[in-house]
């Protein structure tokens, strides 16, 4: 009896095994054309987004491409400039900064493409004139605003209306300043971007003329006076060492303090409330003040050999660097209200 159910059992087995075999083969197919059908269908949007771009490589948004731009793309930073370009009765632009901020945007996008091909980020700009959706979504009371929209993850909801984002404070300083905007998008975007300044001529004729004055004064009328020139040079080396160390240099090197600290409003900071702490920028600060009133001091004592034969140069000189060194020393203290507020002097 057993025998002769044996044979009927071995058969169901074989035709299960080959039923569940082409069941699985099936799916493998289903499955990879399915992938297939998602790939095709991503990189068909990916060149819908690719196509909107410029020749800055921005896409312009309008209602009507709105409700498909602002649902993202997985895996792409969204970038967006919100502007308005209208003009008003004179012809002239109701919004200069979203006008001038514009250049900026395009510049440091175009940068930030050609640097990075490879980073996964889209740059879009919406006047709010032809995008009233957007309006509405994000409540807007006022332009220009910037904002950047981390990349969309696979499987989540993303929106504009409903994403966070980082928003770029917008100063009127640094409007056109390209450095400025760069620096937030390179922090947000977690990228290096090399970003040239423009030749200032102007700013560069001023140095130059300074600086040369400052040396042919100091060639030709304080060197010929120093009877022991190397170890004049050798007390300005001492000097240039040990400021450093005087003024809190070791200090903010250990504690890795930035050199220059910002407010919120971009403003540099040049000095930290307290005692228990300091910026970077303060030691070179603290340290031109310390030159400047040991100059003045040297100069007093020196003044009477530069000009032996002359009372009135003697006499005005002196005063002259009096004043300077009272104005040094004011200012030094005013500096040190400022980080102990509670110091009963001052001038």
């Amino acid at each position: 009896m057993s025998e002769f159910l044996k044979v009927p059992i071995d058969l169901y087995k074989g035709k299960i095994s080959k039923v569940l075999s082409f069941v699985m083969l099936l799916l493998k197919y289903i499955l990879s054309l399915s992938l297939l059908i998602i790939r095709f269908c991503g990189a068909t949007e990916l060149e819908e987004f690719l196509e909107a771009r410029d020749e800055d490589g921005i896409i312009e948004i309008t209602d009507a491409n709105y409700e498909k731009f602002s649902s993202g793309l997985d895996g792409y930073y969204n970038v967006l400039f919100i502007t308005m370009r209208s003009l008003d009765d004179a012809g002239d632009p109701k919004c200069g900064i979203c006008v001038q901020f514009e250049n900026t945007f395009r510049e440091v996008a175009r940068l930030a493409q050609n640097q990075h091909p490879d980073l996964k980020a889209l740059y879009m700009i919406s006047d709010v004139h032809n995008t009233r959706q957007l309006i509405r979504d994000l409540m807007l009371q006022n332009v220009p605003h910037t904002v950047v929209y981390a990349p969309k993850q696979a499987g989540k909801s993303f929106s504009w209306k409903d994403s966070q984002f980082y928003q770029y404070q917008m100063l009127d300083s640094e409007i056109e300043n390209p450095l400025h905007f760069g620096d937030f998008l390179g922090k947000t975007l977690d990228i290096a971007l090399e970003i040239k300044e423009d030749f200032n001529v102007q700013e560069f004729l001023t140095y130059f003329v300074v600086c040369t004055a400052l040396f042919v004064f100091f060639k030709r009328i304080v060197l010929p006076r120093i009877p022991n020139k190397g170890l004049f040079f050798s007390m300005i080396l001492a000097f240039g060492i040990l400021l450093p160390s005087i003024t809190g240099y070791k200090f903010t090197q250990i504690n890795g303090i930035p050199f220059i600290a910002k407010d919120g409003e971009g403003r540099i900071m040049y000095f930290s409330g307290g005692m228990g702490w300091q910026f970077g920028i303060e030691i070179a600060s603290v340290s031109f003040m310390y030159v400047a009133m040991g100059v003045c001091v040297l100069l007093l004592i020196y003044w009477d050999k530069f000009v032996k034969d002359n009372d009135n140069a003697r006499v005005l000189g002196s005063l002259f660097i009096c004043s300077l060194l009272f104005f040094f020393f004011s200012y030094f203290i005013n500096c040190f209200n400022i980080k102990h507020p509670g110091y009963p002097f001052g001038y």
